[in-house]
């Protein structure tokens, strides 16, 4: 909702306040403008964060060295949205994080049957080392458990083997101890699941400083602290992890837990575009068309904007056929050869 526009006197692009359910104008959210050919007003709705980033507190692993793959989003008891869950290979997770492999063959075995989805197989050699103290089989096991792949689904058994795992110190066992505490909780048990969180999170594992910085920065089961939040997401961001340097781009720009910066708010846009994340791609071609911590360019603009459309991103997509109203051929045609140029890097976070 648009409480007022000014008309432009000129065709520049300029910001325009916007607000919602008639709050006040809040700087966080933004419609660029342009005056259209009648001598009206063409509202551009290109930045209202906080309307459509509510998607990200946090992300639970799944164990078994199967690809990256997304998951349904859920809902806790507050509203809070989970999402985008990730899949991460356990070998190599288990290597980053210093982990030695159990001895012996048997876990191999449990892999090797696992792969060629012999589950009996895998439970049974995963198993049968869980039992003997192994805290990588623990968190196979209790993966399986969640999942209900090979075994009858049951949450209780993968909390037990979990936290069986995350007592050895074990930091996937214990980050998704945190999560599934608040994600299917009976009841929700925010206390239980902060504490796992802060205990991985204190030991460097960068999904969960991300997913405890969300939680502190939404106030959900812990006081809201946006300084806490922003320092989390600082060092999850440091590390590399995209969704972190985006939120840190967010707070930024708006001036959570820190003094407003739009430079600082573009470089860690930019570190996440950087990256191939949808979202980051979309705000930095805001930046460019707005000239918000960078200076003003409709073909960078254009150019983030396509890479983010080309990802699905709805958002980017709307951006990009705006922006194209308003440029030259010979503008559209660089920023489209710039995009088709653009191979994401990875920062290669654990």
């Amino acid at each position: 909702m648009i409480c007022r526009a000014r008309r432009p006197s000129t065709s520049a692009v300029y910001l325009i306040l916007s607000c919602k359910n008639n709050r006040q104008p809040d700087s966080g959210r933004r419609a660029m403008a342009r005056a259209a050919p009648s001598g009206g007003v063409r509202l551009w709705h290109l930045d209202d964060a906080r309307l459509r980033d509510k998607c990200e507190p946090g992300e639970r692993l799944n164990p078994t060295m199967t690809n990256d793959s997304a998951a349904k989003a859920r809902r806790d008891s507050v509203g809070a949205h989970w999402c985008a869950l990730l899949r991460a290979p356990l070998l190599g997770l288990v290597l980053l994080l210093g982990l030695a492999m159990p001895a012996g063959a048997d876990f191999m075995d449990g892999w090797r049957a696992y792969q060629n989805g012999d589950l009996e197989t895998a439970y049974r050699e995963w198993g049968a080392l869980a039992e003997q103290g192994d805290a990588v089989a623990q968190y196979n096991i209790g993966v399986m458990h969640d999942e209900g792949t090979g075994v009858p689904r049951s949450v209780d058994k993968a909390i037990e083997w979990w936290e069986k795992a995350a007592r050895q110190g074990h930091l996937m066992a214990q980050h998704n101890l945190g999560l599934i505490h608040i994600e299917r909780g009976n009841p929700f048990d925010f206390e239980r699941a902060t504490a796992w969180l802060e205990e991985a999170a204190g030991a460097g594992f960068v999904r969960s400083q991300y997913t405890l910085g969300k939680l502190y920065a939404a106030g959900l089961g812990v006081a809201k602290d946006d300084a806490r939040a922003l320092a989390l997401l600082l060092a999850a961001g440091e590390a590399g992890f995209a969704k972190a340097q985006y939120n840190l781009g967010k707070m930024y720009r708006d001036g959570q837990g820190t003094t407003p910066d739009p430079v600082e708010s573009v470089k860690w846009f930019r570190r996440a575009a950087d990256q191939g994340y949808a979202k980051a791609q979309e705000k930095l071609a805001t930046r460019y068309a707005a000239g918000e911590g960078v200076e003003e360019d409709l073909v960078e603009a254009l150019k983030w904007a396509t890479i983010a459309a080309g990802l699905g991103h709805p958002p980017a997509m709307e951006i990009r056929g705006l922006l194209k109203s308003e440029m030259s051929g010979e503008q559209i045609a660089e920023a489209e050869r710039r995009a088709k140029g653009f191979q994401p890097s990875s920062e290669q976070p654990q």
